[in-house]
């Protein structure tokens, strides 16, 4: 059996005193709202399991007065328990999205002058910011060669590297005979490819 309660033309307020604590609890199932909700607090807490949105765009820091976000930062952040917490931000300053993974270092998502890429071929002009381990991949060009601009080092092997069917390999080890330090490995065997002053010193001499 239901009961209705009908107030026409008026508000119905409840009301505790106000900062003694008190609340107002509702038991039920299921509560329904047949209209929009507004709550002014400071803090919307909500302990349920499994939540449901039908809105396909969540809005935070809603009621922004400024132009752009006047605290500098708006995003998302998951609560990790004990480990740190990690966000998806908006940085005003930098104008750019941000993600973090340990919860101190941010990395930029998207630029202000930088179009959202699709792979690393979009970016016209990619950098790193560490060290590249290709972990036993390729690195190839289907347009040409190999270009590097400015000096390759190479650093000294611990161990000469096997041979590979149909390939020529270069390596670096203490310089020898040679004078280089670069050597070959291929079908033929190992080889320290030679300097120019030792070339001349080896002719003279023979």
């Amino acid at each position: 059996m239901s009961a209705v309660v009908k107030f026409t033309n008026t508000n119905y307020v409840i009301q505790t005193p106000i900062g003694s604590g008190s609340n107002v609890t509702i038991r039920s199932d299921n509560i329904v709202f047949d209209g929009n909700v507004l709550i002014n607090g400071g803090t919307t807490q909500v302990e349920s399991v499994n939540s449901t949105i039908h809105d396909n765009f969540i809005t935070v820091n809603d009621g922004e007065f400024g132009n752009g976000v006047t605290l500098g930062t708006a995003g998302l952040t998951v609560d990790r328990g004990l480990a740190a917490n990690v966000s998806l931000i908006w940085n005003e300053p930098l104008k750019s999205w941000q993600l973090t993974n340990n919860g101190t270092t941010y990395a930029n998502v998207v630029t202000s002058n930088q179009a959202i890429l699709k792979a690393v071929h979009d970016d016209p002009a990619p950098w790193l910011g560490g060290n590249l381990n290709l972990g036993g991949y390729t690195v190839f060009s289907n347009v040409g060669n190999l270009n590097f601009t400015g000096n390759l080092a190479i650093s000294y092997s611990a161990s000469a590297p096997g041979n590979i069917a149909n390939t020529s390999i270069v390596y670096s080890q203490a310089p020898g005979y040679g004078g280089s330090g670069l050597y070959t490995s291929s079908s033929a065997g190992k080889d320290e490819l030679i300097t120019r002053t030792r070339a001349i010193l080896y002719s003279i001499i023979l």
